[in-house]
């Protein structure tokens, strides 16, 4: 049975960086940071509606990187969702996105419809060890080489600074409340490798992360 807990580790050093634009217009990429921004937003339009958001639970927990994950990440789309970051100047008529990147969207997003005005959670870094083998429709050994301990890291840094991680998934991508919460979770970080590890993450991975960690812990977190 595959569960994931807090882990002791320490790190040489952290460095959150931009990754490569997944979101197109008209063919032509949009730029790193009006990307996240607008995928964020995607994802909040998506969980706004109980049928797109019905049909976003059960993308979620299809395994990635397979057949059944990317017809589910289709049929969650909503073209309607195109217009919540609509500008009369450049609409974005079309967009390219990929299944993953939309998976990490959408747990923040699902964070922020349920629990951003609730008060935080510290009390998830006593909760016992979460079990993997209900979160998925399908067999854990098809789950992406990556997959655990991307889920370790983003567990045990949720665990480990709850109120940080709540604040950087209520901040919109690339705002100055999302760099100071970056900030704040890069000693968490470093806390949750191994010794001597150095690891560069991506601002949008960060959040997909923590978001998939911190949704899952809060709510099976009792009230306080």
């Amino acid at each position: 049975m595959q569960r994931f807990g807090v882990a002791s580790f320490s790190i040489a050093c952290v460095s959150v960086l931009s990754a490569s634009a997944v979101v197109a217009q008209f063919g032509a990429d949009l730029p790193q940071d009006k990307a996240d921004v607008f995928v964020a937003r995607y994802a909040d339009c998506i969980v706004g509606g109980e049928k797109t958001r019905s049909v976003a639970l059960e993308f979620i927990k299809s395994v990635p990187n397979t057949r059944e994950s990317a017809e589910l990440a289709a049929k969650a789309s909503n073209s309607k969702c195109l217009a919540t970051d609509a500008n009369p100047a450049h609409p974005i008529t079309m967009m390219i996105i990929q299944p993953n990147v939309l998976r990490g969207a959408l747990y923040p997003a699902l964070y922020r419809r349920q629990f951003r005005k609730a008060p935080v959670r510290t009390s998830i870094k006593d909760l016992p060890p979460l079990n993997l083998a209900g979160e998925f429709n399908g067999p854990l050994t098809a789950l992406p080489v990556t997959y655990r301990p991307e889920r370790a890291l983003g567990d045990c840094v949720a665990r480990s600074s709850p109120l940080a991680a709540h604040a950087l998934l209520i901040s919109r991508p690339w705002s100055l409340q999302d760099t100071g919460a970056t900030e704040q979770l890069k000693p968490a970080i470093a806390s949750c490798l191994v010794e001597g590890k150095t690891i560069s993450l991506t601002r949008r991975a960060l959040r997909a992360y923590i978001g998939e960690a911190m949704f899952k812990l809060v709510s099976v977190s009792p009230k306080a």
